[in-house]
């Protein structure tokens, strides 16, 4: 447990909550979920670690920032979804709020990969502003990884089932 920064992070082996930030304060009970999504990542970014974001400068590379953040994210929001489930607090949270909302995923789904392929297209090409609102648009705001990765990770879990998925 940490203060201050953001609501939760993790680097390497190590991953830590912010328990000042406001999101806890009427909802304790989110401090696990928020300590299975990031203790998931620690256990991920063992096996796949992360792109240097320093070294990132084209839309290429850009791109594999997306492809594996995608990844990261969508699978600690789905390791963590039984867990909000139980509790019926799936309401409580915006991106298991989008994830149950069919017709908001689609127009997720479709910026996702609107925004993908423009990254794609422009390949060795310079990441400039327009690029890096991409990473914007994923990260925040739209949390189009988070959600549309989730999305990815419930298909193939429902399609090929768990093993194939951590696969």
């Amino acid at each position: 447990m940490t203060f201050g920064y953001d609501i939760g992070v993790a680097f390497g082996p190590n991953a830590s909550l912010n328990c000042t930030h406001a999101r806890f304060n009427h909802h304790s009970r989110e401090l696990l979920y928020y300590a299975i999504h990031e203790l998931h990542h620690t256990g991920f970014m063992t096996y796949h670690p992360p792109p240097k974001l320093a070294e990132a400068k084209s839309c290429a590379e850009l791109m594999r920032l997306v492809e594996h953040s995608t990844q990261l994210e969508g699978m600690a929001v789905l390791a963590a979804y039984q867990r909000w489930r139980e509790d019926h607090a799936l309401g409580d949270d915006p991106d298991y709020i989008a994830l149950q909302d069919d017709k908001r995923m689609q127009a997720d789904v479709a910026s996702y990969f609107k925004d993908s392929e423009y990254l794609k297209r422009r390949g060795s090409q310079s990441g400039d502003r327009e690029a890096w609102a991409v990473i914007d648009r994923m990260s925040s705001g739209e949390r189009l990884w988070y959600r549309v990765g989730a999305l990815m990770a419930q298909r193939i879990e429902a399609a090929r089932g768990r093993a194939a998925l951590v696969g």
